[in-house]
């Protein structure tokens, strides 16, 4: 029986954890996760999901810095394949042959495109109708080892990246079971992996919270439906509009191929953003209440025959709402 060590951190990546676990034809031997961290407002700390799904299964748990112990500690622990989806930290490439078939990476493009941090925001904000999941042998380089399997995966039209984390994660477990089945039945199994293509890839960046801020007079021509947001120069200057877009049209090469609409970000340009931004960092916009700058949050919007609806806010210091009720109290937009 095949020995694995598990490394994640998130939700997504406990529930292929424990389907693992529920599975008699490997045995789960190991998990490695992230230290245990403050959540929520009052910062409680808390174990990872996958710390706490482990410790169900009552499995040894590593949740320290892998700088902080045994560089031989896979070994040490006789383990045969490391299977990675959503750790969180860069793996040291000391580690990456110590298992006897090394480390298996879930990644939710399809490689070699949406390398990097955020691969399953950026199908979205760059408004793909298919994605994949990637089963993938690592190697020293950022999501750049063979392809074990890949599978397409339907962007649903409305769907969040949070809603497309958890499809994705479902879709991964088929496809890491299917690969370690035929691990266990065929010796040469590795003979089979396929090498990317390194000339088609693209890069991904870690979203940060100032990606979802859209100034209040551009956000509110948007939802009106115009085609007429003010143009500071040329294309390129337009699309600065939406950082995390701009940074990956500009990091890949892609400026002039991005589909505008008047050479200019469209209504649905706004609704994948925030599709891709949802649940964190959010849309947000700076308001004036009572003279006193506040923060909103857009909280849900849906697209409805190509103009942007707002169905609930959050406004700074304030519980959220529905559009309507925040729109009665104080007539924003």
């Amino acid at each position: 029986m095949i020995s694995l060590a598990f490394f994640g951190t998130p939700t997504i990546a406990a529930t292929v954890l424990e389907s693992l676990l529920n599975d008699d034809s490997f045995s789960v031997d190991l998990v490695v996760t992230q230290p245990d961290k403050p959540v929520g407002r009052k910062q409680f700390v808390q174990p990872s999901p996958v710390k706490t799904t482990a410790l169900k299964f009552h499995l040894p748990v590593i949740d320290q810095p892998l700088k902080t112990i045994s560089s031989l500690f896979l070994k040490e622990q006789n383990i045969d394949l490391a299977v990675l989806f959503a750790y969180g930290s860069i793996i040291p490439p000391t580690l990456l042959d110590q298992p006897k078939y090394g480390f298996w990476n879930i990644h939710p493009s399809r490689l070699p495109q949406y390398r990097g941090a955020s691969p399953i925001a950026y199908p979205i904000l760059m408004g793909d109708q298919t994605t994949a999941v990637s089963l993938m042998k690592m190697d020293a380089l950022l999501d750049h080892g063979h392809i074990i399997s890949q599978k397409e995966v339907v962007i649903p039209s409305v769907a969040t990246r949070d809603e497309m984390e958890t499809l994705l994660s479902l879709e991964a477990i088929p496809l890491l079971k299917q690969a370690l089945h035929d691990l266990i039945a065929t010796p040469l199994f590795e003979s089979q992996f396929t090498p990317q293509d390194h000339s088609q890839a693209t890069y991904t960046r870690m979203l940060e919270k100032n990606d979802g801020f859209i100034p209040f007079e551009s956000l509110n021509m948007i939802m009106q439906n115009e085609a007429s947001l003010p143009l500071v120069g040329n294309r390129e200057t337009d699309i600065t509009l939406f950082p995390a877009i701009h940074y990956f049209l500009q990091k890949n090469n892609q400026l002039s191929s991005f589909p505008l609409v008047g050479n200019r970000p469209d209504s649905r340009t706004l609704f994948n953003y925030y599709r891709a931004l949802t649940p964190w960092p959010g849309i947000w916009t700076k308001i004036m209440i009572n003279g006193i700058e506040k923060r909103l949050k857009l909280t849900k919007l849906s697209l409805n025959q190509g103009k942007i609806l707002i169905d609930r806010v959050q406004l700074e210091g304030k519980n959220e709402v529905d559009f309507e009720t925040f729109q009665k109290a104080y007539q924003v937009f």
